[in-house]
């Protein structure tokens, strides 16, 4: 017998719109966490919104990261230090 795991109540943030980050999001989402995934444009966020997805997008990063219990760093690895700064800031 497969046990499922549920992650309720877990305010997770993926910093970044990528394939390797919807589909976590997707993931975690489906399991019960709460999912903020961030873009890096209003116009990305939007459109992620508008789809059928399970979790929301914001292209504030401080909004992304505000109460999260956990954040997950799904960009490329010559943009993580540009967005590391931003999360920063």
């Amino acid at each position: 017998m497969v046990k499922r795991h549920e992650v309720s109540c877990l305010k997770v943030t993926i910093i970044g719109n990528t394939s390797w980050g919807n589909t976590l999001g997707a993931l975690l989402s489906d399991k019960g966490a709460a999912v903020k995934l961030w873009a890096r444009s209003e116009a990305e966020a939007k459109e992620l919104n508008q789809g059928r997805r399970s979790y929301s997008s914001t292209s504030h990063i401080g909004e992304a990261l505000n109460g999260a219990d956990l954040t997950i760093w799904a960009v490329p690895s010559q943009k993580l230090r540009q967005n590391v700064s931003q999360a920063k800031d």
